[in-house]
């Protein structure tokens, strides 16, 4: 495609469907992704130039984004992704972001049911990426979040003490970055929650 956008569904409309060998893909500009209802593909959704991914809203937790690979990707430009319901890469990334952007996972309220999940949650690279969760970003691999060129995470805040973030280290990160911690970060794997090359500046628990 050329750009532009998508909105799947509504918000009274939850069964609106996507679905092909992949989702959505868009490879001329960056594109507009609004989903209530459910994407799959083997990628569900797969931005060449970036863009912006809001999965569902605060009052539809339903909505589903799933892919046999990843979840959502990102690439080119930078991605924000804003999820409230789930988004699973099976084989892969839940988010993968590659050229940096923003990740919100979840409403700051004292308890959140979002959900991103795959090999690694969520994985930035070649650029500064920031990810800010109050639900749950889960990897049945390698690591719940991996920021290879450093950026921030913040994980729950305020009255949300129950957000996690798990994986074989819950998370990696490869560059200078910055770690808010009001919840769990948990490494499953080894006894390492945060493993870091580089320094971790301003961590609060």
């Amino acid at each position: 495609g050329g750009g532009g956008s998508l909105t799947n569904g509504a918000a009274g409309d939850t069964t609106a469907l996507v679905t092909g060998i992949t989702g959505v893909s868009d490879f001329g500009a960056s594109a507009t992704i609004l989903n209530f209802g459910t994407i799959q593909g083997g990628d569900a959704v797969d931005l060449a130039v970036g863009g912006a991914v809001t999965n569902g809203s605060a009052t539809d937790t339903t909505a589903l984004i799933t892919g046999g690979g990843a979840g959502v990707s990102a690439y080119g430009k930078a991605g924000m992704i804003t999820n409230y319901g789930t988004i699973r890469g099976t084989g892969s990334y839940g988010v993968e972001l590659g050229a940096g952007g923003m990740v919100f996972n979840g409403a700051r309220s004292s308890y959140s049911t979002a959900l991103i999940a795959g090999y690694v949650g969520v994985y930035a690279r070649n650029a500064s990426a920031s990810v800010t969760n109050f639900g749950t970003i889960l990897a049945s691999g390698k690591a719940g979040v991996v920021l290879s060129t450093g950026g921030s995470v913040i994980n729950g805040g305020g009255k949300n003490k129950s957000a996690l973030i798990s994986g074989f280290d819950g998370l990696d990160l490869n560059g200078t970055s910055s770690v808010f911690n009001n919840g769990t970060i948990r490494g499953t794997g080894t006894t390492v929650g945060i493993h870091t090359s580089y320094g971790i500046i301003g961590t609060a628990a």
